[in-house]
């Protein structure tokens, strides 16, 4: 084994095992209180919903929170049937995510995206659930089902989320056991292209006032929508789900609460379409919704997340102890066609497990003066072990495939005699990557005045991160390869090469709140925020015989951010706004690089600025109206990407996945149609302007400008029992795409991979 030092000590992480004590005592005394439940519109009263929100680790309504958020109740989940991330990001503006499959989702906020390269990568945007950071790729995307509500925090979130939350967090809260009553809920709904679901949530207290159980299941399973020639009778893009949640709570006494959440989901989906849109399959085109000719996956899609969350809250006079401890575990295998065609040309499949713990605590005063403060540290660890196949048919290659289609079996060599051809050749290249991060962290409210609010945060953090990497060469069929004798990503020659590093991160937030009216505040903020960097290790081979690793560090992003904005209630009863305006200064911008072999590359300095707005109108007792909107410019500054030898120059290009503008309608009504029963009507309409998916911004690679309408009808008993509807998503049947270019744009076999057409159906669901 060869060793690549970057590092020369480690005495300062013996904090982490002083902190994780810490948390373990504590685990006595305390946990992460949920907001008190979101209560439902009242349609007699004419108001909107106040959701109460913890974006800065203490209760307040969402309109005192001086940074740019959209809170959704459970509620309001389930009244508009969001259940998805990409529905929840439709109706927030300023955020997209790309969810080709639930193991590659791309978050993307004010066009900034959190790119998911590989194993080592740091994430850009941070997901918490309960509280427990679930950024990692893999594992981020969860089925939304029993929540309590989902809060989208949208510019620079370190000081309080860490390093992470450079450019925004996503925090979701399941719901708890109740203490107080028994209750039980029971959906299924059928739909075409063969789906169902199934979803029972059951509520029983087992001591009174002392102990509860909560346990919520669901099955959700659909056929595929593209049929794929090459594969018939497999269609493309099904959905196969198991999840569960099982919620404990005990509270001992008054002030001290116990939340054990454990919860389990397995996706066991098929073949994800990737059809080339540049090259056709025989009997195919290169059109991105007619049917699919691309070769069926070598491993079926099967990924497994099991998490334990252990949450206490403890409250003592004016300070409330809070801890956070998490676990958590993800298995995922996929296979999959780099060059969407049915020519055996190249072969993908990816293979990770994950294990991650962490502990946290915070510590929050509030006396109900002029002065709130809110403190802790945090401990955090993963491993993840990666495997990453790259298959070539080197036939192809030597043919000069995708300009020639002819398969070359063999070669000549000189006197008559030919050199066989492989079919197949394997790169492997696997990475282990550890990474222990420390933090500590604070916010100091003042009140200057009875208007004047002055906000400073700060958090300092360490982070000590290892990386062992090789690199191999098989051949499939018994011969030796020819035209990548290494390999596509190198051949380590039975070495296991590693590198370490240690990175530091300072990030601070200043805010300044102006109660304009009792019911209108104002706002301002400069934060800072950072994107880990991490260790990389380059594997090259100048010789037939040398191995060169170079170790190639990802610089930390960072980022600076300038936010002025407005919230609070409208003038006219009933309604409620947020307005804000920003702009980023970004150093080392971290993105995709067009050569699928590099990963994630700095893409130097960059820029970003745009306006956000959303307002909501209860017009009438029977009807509520919402809308959001954005507009967003950005631009690569100094980006210079290299592909096969080559630099191109993208400075100026916008970035990937950022549209300039989009917008959301939506409202609910409900008409009471007897003494017991109402009858109602919801729906949202999300429209995008057209964005590169990839940073050379090629017309080719756009997604044109689309609107997805949504709509529910139904009835319902008035005291909410039970109700029957009728459902539709995307009911305009808009043809868009979820990603275009992908692993197979760097072989000259760009892909696309097709979004969701017209779903609709039938739902019943029953409560007691």
């Amino acid at each position: 084994m060869k060793i690549i030092k970057t590092r020369s000590g480690r005495n300062r992480f013996a904090a982490s095992v002083s902190l994780a004590a810490l948390g373990l005592a504590c685990a006595a005394h305390a946990q992460t209180k949920p907001a008190s439940d979101p209560q439902a519109p009242d349609l007699k009263t004419g108001e909107i919903e106040e959701i109460v929100v913890t974006a800065q680790f203490r209760e307040q309504a969402a309109k005192d929170v001086p940074l740019s958020l959209k809170a959704f109740s459970g509620e309001t989940l389930d009244r508009f049937d969001l259940r998805s991330w990409e529905d929840v990001a439709s109706l927030t503006p300023g955020v997209l995510i790309q969810q080709q499959n639930d193991s590659s989702p791309s978050y993307v906020i004010r066009g900034i995206e959190a790119p998911t390269a590989d194993a080592a990568s740091e994430p850009g945007i941070s997901i918490f659930v309960n509280g427990v950071d679930s950024s990692r790729t893999k594992g981020s995307l969860s089925e939304l089902y029993d929540i309590d509500r989902v809060e989208i925090a949208r510019g620079p979130q370190s000081t309080l989320y860490g390093r992470g939350a450079a450019v925004g967090a996503f925090s979701i809260h399941t719901r708890k056991a109740d203490l107080d009553k028994a209750s039980a809920q029971f959906q299924s709904e059928v739909g075409n292209y063969k789906a169902y679901s199934a979803t029972a949530i059951v509520n029983a207290p087992i001591v009174e006032d002392k102990l509860a159980a909560r346990l919520a299941v669901r099955r959700r399973e659909r056929a595929g929508y593209m049929e794929n020639l090459a594969n018939p009778g497999h269609k493309l893009n099904d959905d196969d789900l198991w999840a569960a949640r099982l919620s404990l709570r005990w509270r001992p006494v008054q002030d001290l609460t116990f939340d054990l959440v454990a919860g389990y989901q397995r996706d066991q989906d098929g073949d994800t379409v990737a059809k080339a849109i540049a090259l056709p399959s025989p009997g195919g085109d290169t059109s991105a919704f007619s049917t699919a000719a691309q070769n069926p996956m070598e491993n079926r899609f099967d990924r497994e997340v099991s998490t334990v969350t252990l949450l206490c809250e403890w409250k003592r006079g004016d300070w409330t102890i809070n801890s956070i401890t998490g676990w958590r575990k993800i298995d995922f295998d996929n296979g999959w066609d780099p060059d969407g065609t049915s020519y055996n040309f190249l072969y993908g499949r990816e293979d990770q497990r994950q294990e991650s713990n962490s502990q946290e605590m915070r510590f929050a005063y509030d006396n109900g003066g002029k002065v709130r403060a809110q403190f802790g540290g945090s401990w955090f660890r993963d491993v993840v072990h990666d495997g990453l196949t790259l298959g070539v048919n080197e036939q192809y290659l030597v043919g000069g495939f995708p300009a020639r289609l002819t398969p070359v079996p063999a070669i000549p060599v000189g006197g008559g005699v030919f050199l066989p051809v492989s079919t197949r050749i394997d790169s492997l290249k696997t990475i282990a990557s550890k990474r222990t991060s420390v933090a500590l962290y604070g916010n100091l409210s003042v009140d200057l005045t009875e208007r004047l609010t002055v906000e400073l945060g700060a958090r300092q953090a360490w982070d000590e991160a290892d990386l062992a990497a090789s690199t191999s060469v098989t051949s499939r069929d018994g011969r030796a390869p020819i035209a990548v004798p290494n390999g596509l990503l190198g051949n380590s020659r039975g070495q296991t090469f590693t590198t370490s590093d240690d990175f530091s991160y300072f990030t601070p937030r200043l805010a300044v709140v102006y109660k304009l009216t009792p019911a209108v505040n104002l706002y301002g903020s400069v934060a800072k925020g950072v994107r880990g960097g991490y260790p990389q290790i380059n594997i090259t081979n100048p010789t037939a015989t040398t191995v060169l690793a170079t170790p190639s560090p990802v610089k930390a992003e960072t980022i600076w951010s300038y936010e002025l904005g407005a919230k609070g209630r409208a003038p006219i009863a009933g309604g409620s706004f947020d307005i804000s305006a920003f702009y980023y200064d970004y150093t080392n911008f971290q993105t995709l690089s067009l050569d699928v072999t590099q990963g994630t590359v700095n893409a130097g300095a960059a820029k970003a600025w745009g306006v956000e707005a959303s307002y909501d109108q209860r017009l009438t007792d029977t009807l509520r109206v919402f809308a959001g909107y954005n507009f967003l410019n950005t631009e690569y500054l100094d980006f210079r990407d290299k592909v096969g030898g080559v630099v191109y120059d993208l400075s100026g290009n916008r970035f990937r996945l950022a549209p300039k503008t989009t917008f959301s309608v939506g409202a609910d009504w409900t008409q009471p149609v007897s003494a017991t029963l109402e009858a109602y009507l919801r729906g949202t309409y999300a429209h995008r302007s057209s964005y590169f998916f990839n940073s050379d911004n090629l017309s080719s690679e756009q997604q044109k400008a689309f609107g997805l309408l949504n709509l529910r009808a139904g009835v319902e008993a008035s005291d909410g029992r039970w109700a029957v509807e009728a459902f539709g998503t995307n009911l305009l049947d808009q043809d868009w795409i979820r990603d275009m270019g992908n692993s197979g744009k760097s072989f000259g076999v760009p892909t696309a991979i097709r979004a969701n057409p017209r779903f609709v159906g039938v739902r019943l669901t029953v409560r007691r």
